[in-house]
């Protein structure tokens, strides 16, 4: 079996630490465009109301509730299921 140098050099340094369990992939911080599930579900009652799109919906939400969203390509109230 054949391995880079890189991964030895990985290993080692794990060896020294004393943990050569894998790490976990899980990211450190969350997506960018991440909504808490509050902000979701005042999305989704603020565009059923207005029947806005998401960018004059993002700009009423900012100018009643003064929250910043983050833009989002897809609200949850969009989607589709695909067959």
């Amino acid at each position: 079996m054949k391995c880079s140098p890189h991964t030895v050099y990985l290993t080692i340094r794990k060896e020294i630490k004393g943990n050569l369990r894998d790490s976990s992939h899980k990211p450190k911080s969350k997506h960018p465009r991440y909504i808490e599930e509050e902000k979701e579900e005042m999305i989704i009652r603020y565009r059923k109301k207005t029947k806005l799109g998401k960018r004059r919906l993002r700009y009423y939400i900012f100018q009643k509730e003064g929250s910043n969203i983050p833009e989002v390509y897809h609200w949850k109230s969009n989607q589709k299921s695909r067959p």
